[in-house]
């Protein structure tokens, strides 16, 4: 257990022998906050009955990941009525860890319009340049959803370039979203593309934005999708067809 005086942690150890146990600790101030299981390596259920300002404190100040981890999966519950939690999604968004810059980018849509437009040059940035493909599909999903225009087109015109199959498909389901009759002449193009991921993605597109045009490339496309992969595919085919 880490306890937190004057922001400082001191470690004390437990052992804890019954179902239920009580430890008292001696402190020289009120603690900033206490970290139970400081190391978070103890498979348990937990109840942290933290205050605001210790899960603030946790999420500046705690040294793991999933410290901050926790932390902000309790701070984001407070946008857009706590002005720290809006500021503790700026840093959220430059984590060192993908996996809270992708929870800070999961809550934008919760800030109050002005903050969600002083970040809109970081989330084009990170759409274009994070070195995780699930950071930089959850940045153009924002992006998408949260903003228009030229810069917002040209994006995703880039993103479906991307790598990652993942981002590739988030940024065309998008595009054509935003541009329904120039979207569906560039999701025609990847017709020659028989990865999954895909054939997933323009079945998704076509039963949103097509007609009895697309029918051909679906029914060639179903032998092709196989595994857990043909359920998603065979709900989306039954739904094209049903119009």
């Amino acid at each position: 257990i880490d306890i937190y005086e004057n922001g400082k942690p001191r470690r004390v150890n437990i052992t804890a022998e019954n179902k239920k146990d009580v430890f008292l600790f001696d402190c020289s101030v009120k603690p900033d906050a206490i970290n139970v299981d400081a190391e978070k390596q103890l498979l348990c259920t937990k109840t942290d009955n933290h205050t605001t300002d210790e899960w603030f404190f946790l999420f500046y100040n705690a040294p793991l990941y999933l410290d901050r981890w926790e932390s902000f999966q309790k701070i984001s519950k407070l946008i857009p009525d706590n002005e720290n939690a809006v500021a503790a999604v700026r840093k959220g968004l430059a984590d060192t860890h993908f996996s809270i810059r992708s929870a800070a980018l999961k809550v934008i849509d919760k800030l109050p319009r002005e903050q969600r437009d002083k970040l809109k040059s970081l989330l084009l940035q990170m759409a274009r340049s994070d070195i995780k493909a699930s950071v930089r599909n959850n940045a153009v999903a924002a992006l998408a959803k949260n903003f228009e225009g030229a810069d917002i087109n040209e994006m995703l015109l880039q993103a479906v370039n991307d790598s990652s199959y993942n981002v590739m498909g988030t940024a065309l389901t998008k595009y054509v979203e935003l541009n329904p009759k120039e979207g569906m002449v560039l999701a025609n193009k990847f017709e020659t593309d028989n990865n999954v991921n895909v054939i997933l993605t323009l079945a998704d597109i076509y039963n949103d934005h097509g007609d009895d045009a697309n029918f051909e490339y679906l029914y060639s496309r179903a032998d092709m999708v196989k595994g857990f992969d043909l359920y998603g595919f065979a709900q989306t085919y039954g739904k094209f067809l049903s119009k």
